[in-house]
């Protein structure tokens, strides 16, 4: 089985969410509690649910072969969890280290299944 990876690096897509969220910040930390429930639903919280699916299908098609996989999304739903509830807070932060380990956890997530099925 191939796996059809997207075109470049996957922790780039992450880094480019990085980029937006940095710069979206402000504004959602001036809004109401409606525009940051609107936009951690539409970011983070989909990330985190759609990467916990994803750990459970690969350890549920490839066993202990994939044992790697799980332990990345984890990583990555531990993160966004963390992302949302810095979020919540409704304080400035530096959004850069959450994005960094998100998008090393992502680059795992690719390797481990590359190994798996290649």
């Amino acid at each position: 089985m191939q796996v059809v990876r997207p075109a470049g690096s996957p922790g780039a897509h992450v880094a480019r969410f990085g980029t937006q969220l940095a710069g979206t910040l402000p504004a959602l930390l001036e809004g109401g509690l409606d525009d940051y429930h609107a936009y951690a639903f539409a970011t983070v919280r989909m990330a985190g649910a759609a990467f916990e699916i994803l750990g459970d299908h690969a350890r549920w098609l490839l066993g202990d072969d994939a044992a790697d996989v799980p332990a990345a999304t984890g990583e990555i739903v531990d993160g966004c969890k963390a992302l949302s509830f810095r979020l919540a807070r409704r304080r400035p932060f530096d959004p850069e280290p959450s994005i960094a380990a998100l998008a090393g956890a992502w680059e795992r997530v690719m390797t481990g299944l590359a190994s798996s099925l290649g």
